[in-house]
């Protein structure tokens, strides 16, 4: 399995990349700098789910969140500091999720674990087998 990070904070998403990783033995996470990156690992990987992180200045998602939605049934998870109907915005387009920012890491990663969990439908008690790396995971340390 496979999830396709899109975001300009590289560091951030290398450490949600590293524990999640080392928790689920079959995930990948492919980290991209900026859209057009990500939109060239889509087209050329197979992912089952994308998170797109921009800043409230780069629009380019809402130019091709119905693109995307329109070459993939994957969930998309949007982070961004929205503003008022923005979010209606982004649902409209496509986006399945919508994250307001600032989200830290603790919680980004337990979202990232939970459609792990649907997409793979992991038994619980099989996941709690990895909680307990996870509940030691100092997150907060980025």
């Amino acid at each position: 399995m496979r999830f396709l990070i899109i975001g300009n904070e590289m560091r951030r998403f290398l450490t949600v990349k590293q524990y999640l990783e080392k928790a689920h033995d079959n995930l990948e996470i492919v980290v991209a700098f900026g859209m057009q990156c990500g939109l060239k690992l889509l087209d050329t990987n197979e992912h089952s789910l994308m998170l797109v992180s921009l800043p409230s200045e780069d629009k380019s998602v809402y130019e091709v969140l119905p693109l995307i939605r329109q070459a993939t049934p994957i969930p998309i998870i949007l982070e961004a500091p929205f503003w008022s109907n923005e979010m209606a915005q982004a649902y409209n387009l496509g986006a399945d999720f919508c994250l307001q920012e600032p989200v830290g890491i603790d919680d980004l990663v337990g979202l990232l674990n939970a459609q792990y969990r649907r997409l793979t439908r992991i038994s619980h008690a099989e996941y709690k087998k990895n909680w307990f790396f996870l509940q030691q995971a100092p997150f907060t340390s980025v």
